[in-house]
């Protein structure tokens, strides 16, 4: 294990912790009103322990974690497109290139992307985020 990828790890942990301050539960993030900020949602690699750590980080910090085996359809399925893209709250995530790719390609028809990637050995951390759209 490389010590350099555990500790981007942990401050990008950190990081989500500044910038994605919420409940754990996206209905009551909902319930609070409009303006309050949604938890983030931290998507990780079960199959690698630094992105499990990384998860498990985000977890302490109030975020809401969903750890992965690869294939992100069932996470599209369960939380993203019911639930997560309509609400807004923010997307990080330590994963392969391959399986971000993946949620690449699904999240773009709800007009969201990525903002931020950083490749970290055979993983990738990233954040997503909805794209602006013009006002009317």
């Amino acid at each position: 294990m490389n010590r350099r990828v555990v500790l981007q790890a942990m401050l990008l942990g950190s990081v989500i912790a500044a910038t994605c301050v919420g409940a754990a539960d996206p209905q009551a993030a909902a319930r609070s009103g409009p303006g309050s900020p949604a938890p983030g949602l931290v998507i990780f690699d079960t199959r690698c322990a630094v992105a499990r750590e990384f998860g498990a980080s985000a977890a302490r910090t109030g975020n809401i974690g969903h750890g992965i085996s690869g294939d992100v359809t069932s996470l599209w399925h369960a939380i993203l497109d019911a639930d997560w893209l309509r609400n807004g709250g923010q997307i990080l995530g330590m994963t392969t290139a391959a399986s971000l790719f993946c949620l690449e390609q699904l999240v773009a028809e709800r007009f969201w992307r990525t903002t931020s990637r950083q490749a970290r050995g055979e993983l990738v951390v990233w954040a997503m985020a909805p794209r602006m759209r013009a006002q009317a």
